[in-house]
């Protein structure tokens, strides 16, 4: 799963916690493995996010990948 976000005028995200904040939030299989910080989101002349252009991509060279940087997330046992 691929997360595209862009960061507010004068800050920056860090992919790594961003993933220590969803870990405990959401389920194993919703938190994402490629996380796609841009300059400003695609958008539509209504100022909707063209989300589809942004699937269309797919997994670009500048994505930070969760796997590669030796995060696993795996199912807490019950």
């Amino acid at each position: 799963m691929l997360v595209a976000l862009a960061p507010t005028a004068g800050s920056a995200v860090d992919p790594v916690a961003l993933l220590h904040f969803l870990i405990p939030r959401m389920p194993h299989y919703m938190v994402p493995r490629y996380v796609r910080v841009m300059a400003s989101l695609p958008k539509t002349p209504t100022n909707k996010v063209r989300k589809v252009e942004i699937r269309q991509q797919g997994v670009t060279a500048d994505c930070w990948d969760r796997v590669a940087a030796g995060i696993e997330v795996r199912r807490a046992k019950l």
